[in-house]
């Protein structure tokens, strides 16, 4: 009998560049499709590092790292969750990318011109 090995929790040492067009599009189309989790989903900010894990196991200094970029949201693919594992109705992730605020309004902006399209 194998065993399975564990999942590797990571978070890129690197925060997020300004995402190109093309990508904003493909993570609005993501999110309208369900096939993204983001972190301004929750209810409660205080959950985030429940459902991203990798964020309370990371170094403080790459934390930093992201608030100085700017990072306001983390998000990542459903398919990438824990199998069979939740908290609160929330996936758990042992990765996560991050997002800036400036990103993040064109990816809303997007996301919401392809919701309205779809009515």
């Amino acid at each position: 009998m194998t065993k399975k090995k564990p999942k590797k929790v990571e978070l890129n040492k690197n925060p997020p560049q300004k995402m190109s067009d093309e990508d904003v599009k493909k993570l609005a189309r993501e999110l309208v499709t369900n096939q993204v989790f983001m972190s301004d989903q929750l209810r409660r900010p205080e959950d985030i590092s429940m459902v991203f894990m990798v964020l309370a196991l990371a170094e403080r200094k790459i934390i930093d790292d992201y608030l100085k970029a700017g990072v306001v949201h983390f998000y990542e693919y459903f398919n990438k969750a824990i199998p069979g594992r939740g908290i609160n109705g929330y996936p758990i992730f042992t990765s996560c990318f991050g997002i800036n605020s400036t990103d993040y309004k064109r990816v809303q902006a997007e996301e919401q011109r392809m919701r309205e399209a779809l009515k």
